[in-house]
């Protein structure tokens, strides 16, 4: 789901001054998972994750995250 950089410099694409790297793979997309594992009920887990609505679109599945 998500990639590592290319240019790790400046002037790289996800990189900006003072060299602060913004990650392309959300950390509520690996939480999502975890939580609904824990048992975090759905209508929770927007409390749980405050921010996991903003990447709805990038969330992972339990079967990405753990194996049958």
């Amino acid at each position: 789901m998500g990639t590592f950089p290319d240019d790790l410099s400046n002037d790289g694409e996800v990189v900006f001054p003072p060299g602060i790297v913004i990650p392309t793979t959300p950390w509520e997309s690996l939480w999502d998972p975890i939580a609904r594992w824990f048992g975090v009920a759905d209508d929770a887990l927007d409390k749980v994750l405050p921010n996991r609505a903003a990447f709805a679109d990038r969330l992972l599945n339990q079967e990405d995250v753990f194996k049958p």
